[in-house]
Parts: structure tokens; sequence; C-alpha cells
């Protein structure tokens, strides 16, 4: 392979994709060529930029980390409208934001546009294509993955560092800024938004002289994730221990677990699953004084509430990537990453209940919360 090829080998897990990466390297001057045909239109500066696209990965998770971002890139390019393509119901978070135009469920929803930023830092292939198939003239993105004939304004990846510090990177070389800001969220809730969560909230009718701690034990992850029932068990022990209050919280179609949970381990925990949508619940979040979950949408709503999630974060993803991106964290996963299907069953067994138990309960001591963040529209 050519020395200057911009494919970087330490990024690939999997040799067939390499080989992929390196073959799209080859062929760069042949996509370099299609992709000016499909847009008719030649590459300009960022200052003829007028209306920008963001696409990429569209989880709760992905959306709200990377919302910590748009205000550099709203600021930078104040000549821009920009777009992002998220579906729902990851799409919600994005409303009332000032940084954005619009929040779309697809990229076939939007006009003629100037440029896209495909933030994507795994398979972004499949932006880049979709934005050359729109005619987007204009295409930011990675090229450590290969397919550097689609990109007209390459970023370089700097790896390994959490998720949300992928985009913040992405948007500091783009606009020539210190990737230096906080990576929270940033959300808007209205304020019809926090008098559902304050209805809800008064509906559970909590003991206002006691602490909540928030529960999410499903995932939509298939996996690296501890298992529901350990968090029951978890929470028992909470409940066992201390005055706290719990709740358990999910998607409406998480209900009939919740609930099983509860009778098997005989819990006192609320249970609210699907009453709230995603803008409402942060405001609800703000309430409580920590959230246990998985790593998950949940862990990233709680950053976004300012409030400390206890998570165990999923072993089967880099330890880097997935790890700790706001001060507030409470990482309680073992020392390991990129575990099998086959041994995660005994990496589980190494975290001790008793011990997440006990960090719960010294966050609630310790009060403490971070940054707050939540705007008005």
């Amino acid at each position: 392979m050519m020395s200057h090829s911009p494919v970087k080998p330490e990024a690939f897990r999997n040799s067939r994709n390499l080989s992929l990466a390196r073959l799209s390297e080859l062929g760069a001057p042949f996509l370099k060529l299609a992709a000016r045909v499909s847009s008719r239109r030649n590459p300009g500066l960022p200052s003829s930029w007028r209306r920008g696209v963001l696409i990429g990965a569209d989880h709760i998770g992905d959306v709200l980390y990377n919302t910590a971002s748009l205000p550099i890139l709203a600021e930078s390019f104040p000549q821009c409208e920009w777009h992002f393509v998220a579906a729902p119901p990851a799409g919600e978070i994005l409303a009332n934001s000032p940084f954005l135009k619009s929040c779309v469920p697809s990229l076939e929803s939007l006009g003629p546009l100037d440029v896209a930023l495909c933030y994507n830092s795994g398979g972004y292939w499949r932006e880049l294509v979709a934005a050359v198939q729109r005619g987007i003239p204009n295409r930011v993105g990675y090229i450590h993955k290969g397919f550097s004939g689609l990109v007209t304004h390459p970023v370089q990846i700097d790896f390994p560092q959490p998720f949300p510090g992928y985009f913040r990177s992405f948007v500091a070389q783009l606009t020539g800024n210190a990737p230096s800001w906080s990576l929270r969220p940033r959300v808007f809730p209205s304020p019809q938004d926090g008098e559902k969560a304050d209805q809800h909230w008064r509906e559970l009718e909590f003991d206002a002289e006691r602490p909540v701690v928030a529960c999410f034990v499903t995932s939509r992850q298939t996996r690296g994730v501890w298992p529901a029932a350990e968090f029951a068990a978890a929470v028992q022990k909470i409940e066992k221990a201390s005055p706290i209050q719990t709740i358990l919280l999910g998607a409406g179609e998480d209900l009939p677990l919740l609930r099983q949970l509860k009778t098997n381990f005989d819990l006192a925990a609320r249970l609210s699953a699907g009453r709230l949508s995603l803008l409402p619940l942060i405001r609800f979040l703000e309430k409580c004084s920590a959230v246990l979950c998985t790593d998950s949408g949940p862990r990233h709503l709680a950053n976004a509430a300012g409030i400390p999630p206890v998570y165990i974060r999923n072993i089967s993803f880099s330890q880097v990537e997935a790890g700790r991106y706001c001060e507030t964290e409470v990482d309680l996963a073992p020392d390991v990453e990129f575990v099998s299907l086959e041994d995660e069953a005994g990496v589980f067994s190494r975290i001790d209940p008793l011990a997440v138990v006990e960090r719960v309960l010294e966050v609630v001591r310790r009060g403490h919360r971070g940054e707050k963040l939540l705007n008005p529209p």
C-alpha cells in the first residue's frame, strides 16, 4: 500500500473491512470523478456555504452527546443554516435548538444543500454515498477508513477518544477552534415540557423528604450489557439499605419486563414506561438525585439533566470510546473491552452488586450535580 494512504489500520478490528478501505483508496480518483459528476457543482470555500446538513448515527445517545458541539458550529458559520437528520424519537432531542434550522427524519426531506457534514466516525461511507446521490457538492468527512474520493473537505481522526469527543474534534478542525469545550449535552426543553414533568412527578407521589434514584434497566443493545435482573437485584439492595426512593423507567414496550422485575424482586419502586417523551423526561430526571442505568440513551439523558449517571459501560466496545465524557459520570464496568459474547457472563460475574449499591449511595450522599445546561427556547 502506498505510504500516503489515509487509511489507518489501527482503526479496524476486521481485516476484511481494512482490505475494502484500501481498495477504495485505489479507486479514489474514480470515486472523486463520479461524485463531481453527480453533484454538477464544484466544491466551494466554507464561506460560501448557506445550507448545510448533519448526517450520521441517529440513536438517542448519539444525537444527545453531539449537541455539545452544535453551538461552536453555528457560531463559526453564521451565514449557514444547519439541518440535522435524525429519525424519531431521537430527533425530539433537538426541538427548540437555536443552533439548528430544522431536524428532519431523512435527507430526502430537504431541498438543495451546499454542504453535508458526514460526522459518523465508523461506517461513514454510507452517509458520504447518500450525500453524493443527493448532489451535495461539499462533503466534510473522515478518511481514515477509506473512501477519501467522496470527501471534499477531509477531517483527521483523533483516535481513540470518547464517542462525543469525535464530533468535537470534527467541529474543531472544521472551524479552527481548539477542542476544549464541555461535552455535556445541550438541550432546550420548553415550558410545556417542564409542566409535563412536574405533573408526572406529582402523580407518582414521591416523599419530598427522601431522594429519588431513577433506574433504567433495559437497553436496545444486544451485546455487552449488564443483565436487567442484575440491575433489579441492585435496586432491591438500594431500597433495603437506605431511605432512597426508586423508580423503574423505560419505553412503553419495557413495561411488562419492568412489572415482572418489580414482582420477582419485591421492589417498592414506582414504574413509568413510555409516559414522557424525551425532553419532559430530561426535566423529570433533573428532580432526581442520581440515575442507575445501562450504557445506553438514559446515560446521556442524565448527563443532559446535569445529574450523575452510575452506569455499567458496554464491555463489547472500546473502553476509551464508551468511557466517561462528563465529570459526573460513574463507570462501574470492569477494566476490559471488546469482550466476546462467550466471555460476557464471566466478566459480568466480577461486578459486585453491593459495590454498585455503595457507589449509588455515595453519589446520593454527595449530592453532586453537574453544570446545568437546560435552557428555555
